[in-house]
């Protein structure tokens, strides 16, 4: 009981209107937190400032530093776990069955044993027309950074794929008109 309250007041802490903070919220079936890290199972969900994540299971690795870093669940890492799929703020995602988010550099490293892939999707844009693609492979390192502008946002700015990789570019898969 005394754990529960004191997560519920850390996150309390986290949702105060004068702080952004990289974790916004957390929902699992089950929480344990032991001052270095939240372990979250069963249907895990976090809101990161990059975007929505869900997973089985999810473990938060804060910084060994005290103070406001901590305080505002600034985490170190996140591990992910079993079903993973993270929904970026741009409408892309990223599904595997495991990841490990660096969250001060923004990379991250998703994989999937075989037969599974780690699966990439996004919308370009080629002129008027919006192109629908979608990368897969065994392992990805993505990279992010924070666009520019009113409404920048978190956007894939490298990304590494190994492992049967496989692209397909929808406009090229559509059927010629005659």
């Amino acid at each position: 009981m005394v754990i529960i309250i004191l997560i519920l007041t850390l996150f309390s802490v986290c949702v105060s209107p004068l702080a952004a903070t990289p974790l916004s919220h957390l929902e699992a079936g089950d929480v344990d937190y032991d001052g270095k890290k939240i372990t979250l199972v069963g249907a895990v969900h976090l809101t990161h400032q990059f975007g929505a994540i869900a997973c089985d299971k999810a473990v938060i690795i804060l910084p060994e530093r005290e103070g406001e870093a901590k305080m505002l669940l600034t985490p170190q890492k996140i591990l992910l776990y079993g079903n993973v799929n993270v929904q970026l703020r741009d409408g892309s995602t990223i599904s595997s069955e495991e990841a490990d988010i660096n969250c001060p550099t923004l990379e991250g490293v998703f994989t999937a044993n075989p037969p599974l892939k780690v699966v990439y999707s996004t919308l370009m844009v080629d002129g008027k027309e919006t192109i629908p693609v979608k990368a897969s492979s065994r392992a990805m390192r993505v990279i992010m950074k924070k666009s520019e502008g009113p409404n920048s946002s978190y956007v894939v700015h490298d990304m590494q794929a190994e492992g049967s990789v496989q692209i397909e570019y929808q406009n090229a898969l559509r059927p010629k008109e005659q």
